[in-house]
């Protein structure tokens, strides 16, 4: 049994899936790669810990990944933590620090990289005869993300890996397509394989905690390309069929300055923070419908989260969306910036319990064995990886 490395810059919720669907073939060891400043990500919260660079104690990985992770796990693979000093690329300590794990992740048949920081550059370096693959989850960063300082220096290490000779994968075909477009030549070194339903959630879900109630979900880091303005313009014409509709809108991050505080009274309950996965699962699992109204998107992990409690989503017909959400089946597509197509959506969920019963059946059986189960994977991800072994 060949053995796998996984390097995980973040995107813990899909990783473990994917760790986890692939230890019944290699294996698997999967290592998360943060820096000092780093406290939560994605489904990790290791805030209280006192962290030191390097490799963490096995006691500490336990502490951070807690109950619900390890029960996911279920010993299938190992986890580790590695710890970088900062973000930066002339860093001595980090260029140490990359030699340490490197020379652990030269013991391993295949080193497979999941998403990135800057100390990818120092550990790659280290990395020059051994196996290597790469996803990449943005080809390009999304509209309002990072300073185009931080998103140019991205992008050029995102070019720079496609255009070598290493493995890569994509997640969402609208991505894939255009890379194929513009590197013509890399065929068989690109790969399309979405993420799939992230049902590491329901680990999360206590049936006695304390329940918000609500009619519609918007939910993940707030940021501009997610449309939440659209959201609460559709609204006021939700209200008038539905005077007294429940909308949760639960995660950190600016919400737009263009929405009147006066618009998020009443029908709104806001949760403006830090969300735990407790809170998220209950969030989730007592909502009718989630949805999404972005401008752009890649692939979502919102969208695989509400899968993964059978819950039907309202999304805009764009980015990586067309590819997940099956139209009249397991949610609606809107146009997006549609606020009227937005409202005529949501009342249409709202007004159909049997439709909304059926998309739920629809979701739970694709997510258990259909194209949105992990083992759907499988064949894809092997293939990667015997490209990559092959001459050896």
């Amino acid at each position: 049994m060949k053995k796998l490395a996984i390097v995980s810059f973040g995107h813990a919720d899909s990783i473990l899936h994917f760790a986890k669907t692939m230890s019944s073939i290699y294996k698997v060891d999967l290592f998360f790669v943060f820096a000092l400043n780093k406290r939560i990500e994605s489904i990790l919260n290791f805030e209280k810990e006192i962290l030191k660079t390097g490799f963490l104690e096995e006691e500490q990985i336990d502490r951070i990944l807690g109950k619900s992770i390890k029960g996911f796990i279920n010993n299938n693979f190992n986890v580790r933590f590695f710890i970088n000093h900062n973000l930066k690329v002339r860093s001595l300590k980090n260029i140490k620090l990359a030699r340490k794990l490197s020379k652990v992740l030269n013991e391993y048949d295949i080193v497979h990289f999941n998403g990135m920081d800057a100390t990818l550059i120092l550990i790659n370096y280290f990395l020059r005869k051994k196996n290597r693959v790469f996803t990449i989850h943005d080809v390009k960063l999304h509209t309002g993300e990072k300073d185009r300082e931080v998103l140019n220096a991205a992008e050029t290490y995102v070019k720079w890996i496609l255009k070598s000779r290493y493995q890569v994968i994509l997640q969402n075909r609208t991505d894939y397509d255009e890379v194929l477009e513009t590197f013509p030549d890399k065929e068989n070194k690109i790969n399309l394989i979405p993420f799939k339903c992230l049902s590491i959630f329901r680990n999360f879900y206590d049936e006695n905690a304390i329940k918000e109630v609500s009619d519609i979900l918007f939910f993940g880091r707030i940021s501009p390309y997610k449309g939440l303005k659209y959201l609460v313009e559709s609204i006021d014409e939700v209200r008038r069929k539905y005077p007294e509709v429940r909308v949760l809108v639960a995660g950190s991050g600016e919400i737009d300055k263009d929405i009147p505080k006066e618009k998020l009274n009443g029908n709104f309950i806001i949760y403006n923070r830090y969300i735990t996965n407790e809170e998220m699962a209950g969030f989730i699992a007592n909502t009718k419908i989630v949805v999404c109204p972005y401008t752009d998107a890649t692939q979502s992990g919102v969208v695989m989260t509400s899968f993964a409690f059978g819950k039907p989503v309202i999304a805009s017909a764009v980015g990586g969306f067309p590819e997940v959400i099956i139209d009249g089946k397991t949610g609606l597509l809107v146009p997006p910036a549609d606020t009227g197509k937005l409202s005529d959506a949501i009342i249409r969920l709202l007004s159909d319990k049997k439709i909304l019963t059926a998309m739920s059946d629809n979701i739970n059986q694709k997510c258990e064995n259909g194209f949105l189960s992990w083992d759907s994977i499988t064949n894809d991800a092997v293939k990667v990886y015997e490209k990559v072994t092959k001459n050896e």
